[in-house]
């Protein structure tokens, strides 16, 4: 029994790790930020697949050259990052380019209706995949039998015997 319960200490101790991570993963939620995990390395170094970047619905006018904008791709709805490269101001697009080809600026604009908001200098690195755990039914499930088998026999100790 000795053993189970070191057992069942340590897996509780590994849950509460985790839930913790995933609280510091969502405290900027808390100041408007949203939440996305980068599924490709278009822009690496600075972003790399798996890492965990947030960015705030932004105006127009608060986006400058050099800024990193998440906007929706109007042929597949998919999200993307991209680098600003030059602004209209008249037509409010933006022309971009990635970090993984710098030189080529896509041709097509992209229109401020679809900017999502400018990506916040605070990333987290490679923590994507806590993310994805989170959303695991099969994790949540594990996560709370921890907790019982903790509730259910770390209350059936044994009385000391300087106790009775």
């Amino acid at each position: 029994m000795k053993v189970f319960n070191v057992i069942l200490n340590i897996l509780l101790a590994v849950c509460a790790l985790f839930l913790i991570l995933v609280l510091v993963i969502l405290v900027p939620k808390l100041s408007g930020y949203q939440i996305e995990v980068i599924s490709s390395g278009e822009m690496a170094p600075a972003y790399q697949s798996g890492d965990i970047a947030y960015y705030k619905q932004t105006d127009f006018e608060d986006i400058s050259e050099g800024d990193v904008i998440i906007f929706t791709e109007q042929r597949d709805n998919s999200k993307v990052l991209r680098k600003v490269v030059t602004k209209n101001e008249l037509a409010k697009t933006f022309k971009t380019n990635t970090n993984e080809n710098p030189d080529n600026v896509y041709q097509d604009p992209v229109s401020y209706q679809s900017v999502l908001g400018k990506i916040s200098d605070y990333k987290l690195h490679n923590m994507g995949f806590i993310l994805g755990l989170a959303q695991n039914k099969y994790v949540l499930f594990f996560i709370g039998i921890v907790v019982v088998l903790k509730l259910l026999f770390g209350s059936l100790k044994k009385p000391n015997k300087n106790e009775e």
